[in-house]
């Protein structure tokens, strides 16, 4: 008889290099090309609020959060950031702090959530 591990239904595995450090409703998620979809955002937001890796924020708002940061951090759709009206100093102080992605319990500054709402409408 083999020892095997069975996942329940609708639980997302997780690719070694995907772990990421999660501590108490705060998460830290090192940058990958896959957080350029809105789609993964909010399937992977999803599967952070459900395993309570964050915690006081919505799955909109995790989604929205990640892909700014990616959005940023690949300079993606560069001239449309610009013409949001997206400071400068605003643009790369999230840059500088996109890799590892930092999530923490309830949330961003009001500011740079409406940076992530503003490029998760928009971009």
């Amino acid at each position: 008889m083999k020892n095997e591990l069975s996942m329940p239904k609708g639980c997302t595995v997780l690719e070694e290099e995907e772990m990421m450090y999660v501590d108490g409703g705060s998460a830290s998620l090192p940058m990958r090309t896959d957080y350029l979809s809105k789609s993964y955002c909010l399937s992977f937001a999803d599967t952070l609020i459900k395993y309570r890796a964050v915690v006081g924020m919505t799955k909109q708002e995790v989604a929205e959060e990640i892909y700014g940061h990616a959005v940023l951090y690949y300079n993606a759709k560069y001239s449309v950031v610009v013409s949001l009206g997206i400071g400068l100093i605003a643009r790369q102080y999230i840059i500088n702090h996109s890799n590892p992605i930092d999530i923490a319990d309830y949330g961003d500054t009001p500011e740079r959530k409406n940076i992530y709402r503003l490029i998760w409408n928009n971009v």
